[in-house]
């Protein structure tokens, strides 16, 4: 076992929890999304908790709750392809709100890439 093995762990786990892609390069002192999605891992319950929300409507129609906020959370914790693929299975107007509430570094990174699929 290395050092870097635990940071990965540690990584993963703040980004499993909810923490955003700029809190996560935050706290590890990343400046920028490719080194940062190094350390992170995709967990599959996390990942399978997605879908569950994705669904069961949570990023189709708006809430009181903030499901809109809280599918876009967890959409933005994800590596770029599971948050690409979870995207592209919502219409375009739960597609562009959802995208809208992630935080500046995964929108930017995914209006970025919805862009140029478009092209």
């Amino acid at each position: 076992m290395w050092f870097h093995d635990l940071r990965k762990t540690a990584l993963t786990a703040f980004a499993a929890a909810g923490a955003t892609n700029g809190e996560v390069m935050h706290i590890a002192g990343h400046t920028s999304l490719d080194v940062a999605s190094i350390y992170q891992q995709s967990l599959d319950s996390h990942l399978d908790d997605v879908y569950r929300r994705l669904e069961s409507g949570g990023a189709e129609k708006p809430s009181a709750d903030g499901g809109d906020a809280a599918t876009a959370a967890a959409l933005a914790a994800l590596p770029v392809a599971p948050r690409m693929a979870a995207l592209n299975a919502l219409d375009g107007e739960a597609r562009l709100r959802v995208t809208l509430l992630m935080d500046e570094p995964a929108r930017s990174e995914t209006v970025r890439l919805l862009l140029g699929e478009a092209s």
